[in-house]
């Protein structure tokens, strides 16, 4: 399993410092700075990793069917959390739950090129608040 976890941190540090050099009042303004978290995990076919990918995207009633074999499944996880808010961000890349502005993209790629993409957005409020798939993508 490889991952790669990153936040934008030196391009919040070069706006804070860029903001700080210039006016007090653009100090107060980092509290209202988002934190954007996105982590790319990628597991092989016949992993347990993999399996549980297959079943979460299989939950999702309203998903697009596989069409391929199960090859390298990529997952990324995209979530934004205001820097002052009680929540941390989630960083399991298969959550099933979320807060508006959330993405999951899972890419199942076999040898030859061939793909399938699925995202899913977090829409919704409350108990009626789901992973709704945006987008679906399949080439060869």
């Amino acid at each position: 399993m490889k991952s790669n976890f990153s936040v934008s941190f030196k391009c919040l540090l070069a706006f804070a410092l860029a903001l700080g050099s210039t006016t007090w009042p653009g100090l107060m303004a980092l509290d209202r700075l988002a934190v954007v978290v996105d982590r790319t995990t990628r597991y092989s076919a016949g992993t347990g990793e993999a399996s549980e990918v297959i079943r979460w995207l299989d939950a999702r009633k309203d998903a697009h069917q596989r069409t391929l074999a199960l090859g390298t499944l990529t997952i990324r996880h995209r979530c934004k959390r205001e820097r002052d808010s009680s929540r941390t961000p989630a960083i399991q890349p298969l959550s099933h739950h979320g807060v508006p502005g959330d993405k999951i993209t899972i890419t199942n790629d076999l040898p030859g090129c061939a793909s399938e993409t699925w995202t899913f957005a977090w829409t919704g409020d409350g108990q009626d608040a789901y992973w709704k798939q945006t987008s679906y993508g399949w080439r060869a």
